[in-house]
């Protein structure tokens, strides 16, 4: 197994890394694991003992470290990304559904406004939309979150949100 040490990246310093490679995917793990949102090339990777790696440790501390082989990549891009994925992808649905059911709800109060026969109906008054989403249990991306990263024998080396669950 390799071990790539992964660090913050400035947007401004044009660095990425390739695509496709090691050090992309230990990013994507990385990124999988804060839950923050944030873009593709928030971080990145080095090899541990690589030039690079040393010279981007001067400038600052390393986040984490991780150790990949191509067992490893190939469980991230098979197994545990999609599954990543689907979990967005049920936290989606749950939210436009909402949204598209408050937007149902309004346009129907505003022509019940805007009605001279129904005017003074009250349809929606009864109805707690809020409370049913409230009760859908959504799908966990932070136990998720924390089996990536025992699975995957990620170390936080900075003091970092994700090291003070």
């Amino acid at each position: 197994m390799k071990k790539y040490l992964i660090f913050r990246n400035n947007p401004a310093s044009g660095k990425s890394n390739s695509p496709g490679s090691p050090e992309d995917i230990a990013c994507d793990i990385i990124r999988a694991i804060e839950m923050a949102g944030v873009p593709q090339k928030a971080f990145i990777a080095y090899l541990a003992d690589s030039p690079e790696a040393m010279f981007a440790t001067i400038q600052s501390t390393p986040l984490f470290s991780i150790e990949l082989d191509q067992a490893k990549i190939n469980a991230w891009i098979n197994d545990a990304e999609p599954l990543l994925a689907k979990i967005l992808s049920v936290h989606d649905v749950i939210d436009n559904a909402y949204g598209d059911i408050m937007e149902a709800v309004n346009d129907l109060e505003n022509d019940l406004q805007q009605s001279s026969v129904c005017h003074d109906l009250d349809l929606i008054g009864d109805m707690s939309i809020d409370h049913g989403f409230e009760a859908i249990s959504r799908p966990s991306e932070y136990e998720f979150s924390e089996h990536i990263t025992e699975y995957f024998d990620v170390k936080v080396l900075e003091n970092h949100p994700v090291g003070r669950r």
